[in-house]
């Protein structure tokens, strides 16, 4: 028989704070996460956008049991980094590696949380409203054979039940931590040298606008008649969001179909999706029904039933008036990318096109715009590292897609700047 006993770790007994989170002296813990094994073939990301199904959600997560289960949370519920995952509080040796558990929260009105382990592995967490859909969760989990240890409320009259209180139960030097499922939180702590980069950038452009002023050839009139290609385009940050949020909701796993591309291009300030899926012994019955009723789009089927194709258009917000500003010159673009992105450690591609200046017949002279095309391949969220290049001027996105064979997302920009 297991031996109960209160833990010291506390002065004061916890409390719940709102329905999925506990408070235990000055430290927050998360009730009812999803739990999962873990895939070691699948990224972390991929592995929350499949539990989140069609609507996704999940930003949070925390390895258990050396890595082997994960389980899944939502900032939208309220929940945070570095919280603690409750499940991991409960449960020392003397409990056995099977043992149900079931508590009455403090507080009114009164909520019970069902949480227990088979293999020393997460088998229930769950946050229950009322006693009665409590109590028969418990006894459904109570049927299954083999429990080394099993906890309820002593007036629920459970058999071989011992009667432990909440705040006897839990430890939290054994609990594991929420971490975030994406890449920006560890972006933030190099904050301080890119706000030193931009600075360095701004007192760079003061002095390029002198120069160029003093270049201009006496006696010309400077004719602007090529009109900027980057003015009134959407903004990089707004068409990332929504092409990765629509490209999550359409990319739908479907028995016997396996999804080749992802796309989602800018065209005429719209974003243009289109996925693709191969057959694979599937039923073209059976993704035209799973596209249709989890994204409401149509599905067209192509080559002998082999390809199937669905297209989106979708607007975009319009361009802010701020983004309409002046481009940068080509060298101190150049040097802010590459000292921003090697400084967070973070691969960036970029490909130059220097442009060119004419003069007309009239003497007159006109710019031709030079610009770098931009490419970044990440796993994490690409709306994360648009944030990076919020910031710069004259840019442009071109397109998103995301590769299913390598679970990364390819982010591509174009940055216009005058011709060297």
């Amino acid at each position: 028989m297991p031996v109960f006993r209160r833990h010291p770790h506390s002065q004061s007994r916890p409390g719940m704070v709102r329905q999925n989170c506990l408070q235990i002296d000055n430290l927050q813990a998360a009730l009812g996460l999803l739990w999962q094994p873990a895939q070691e073939q699948i990224p972390v990301r991929e592995q929350a956008r499949m539990a989140g199904g069609p609507d996704g959600g999940f930003d949070l997560f925390v390895p258990f049991a050396e890595g082997k289960q994960f389980g899944f949370a939502s900032t939208c519920d309220g929940l945070s980094a570095h919280m603690l995952a409750g499940a991991s509080l409960c449960g020392d040796e003397s409990w056995g590696d099977n043992w149900l558990a079931a508590f009455a929260m403090p507080g009114k009105p009164h909520q019970w949380w069902l949480v227990a382990m088979r293999d020393r592995l997460v088998y229930e967490d769950g946050i229950h409203e009322s006693e009665d859909a409590a109590r028969a969760a418990f006894l459904k989990s109570r049927a299954a054979p083999d429990w080394d240890t099993i906890v309820a409320p002593p007036e629920w009259q459970i058999d071989d039940a011992m009667p432990v209180q909440l705040h006897d139960a839990i430890e939290v030097t054994r609990a594991a931590r929420l971490r975030p499922v994406q890449v920006w939180p560890r972006l933030i702590r190099p904050a301080g040298i890119v706000l030193v980069l931009l600075v360095i950038l701004y007192l760079g452009w003061q002095a390029f606008s002198d120069y160029r002023e003093r270049q201009v050839r006496p006696g010309k009139q400077v004719v602007e008649d090529i009109a900027p290609p980057w003015l009134s385009r959407p903004n990089l940050i707004d068409f990332t969001r929504i092409c990765e949020r629509n490209l999550n909701h359409l990319a739908i796993p479907v028995p016997g179909w396996q999804l080749q591309t992802a796309d989602c291009d800018l065209v005429n300030s719209q974003a243009s999706l289109k996925l693709r899926w191969q057959r694979a012994n599937g039923a073209a019955a059976w993704i035209k029904a799973a596209v249709t009723e989890l994204a409401g789009h149509e599905v067209r089927i192509h080559r002998d039933g082999q390809i199937a194709e669905t297209g989106v258009i979708t607007a975009l917000p319009p361009t802010n008036p701020e983004d309409n500003r002046q481009p940068l010159d080509p060298d101190i673009l150049e040097s802010l990318l590459n000292d921003r992105f090697l400084t967070l450690g973070l691969d960036i591609k970029l490909t130059a096109h220097p442009g060119r200046t004419e003069f007309r017949s009239d003497g007159a002279r006109q710019v031709v715009f030079g610009y770098h095309d931009i490419q970044i391949a990440t796993s994490g969220s690409p709306s994360e590292y648009a944030g990076l290049l919020s910031d710069i001027h004259a840019l442009v996105p071109i397109s998103l897609a995301y590769l299913p064979q390598s679970a990364n997302w390819i982010l591509r920009v174009r940055v216009y700047h005058p011709s060297r």
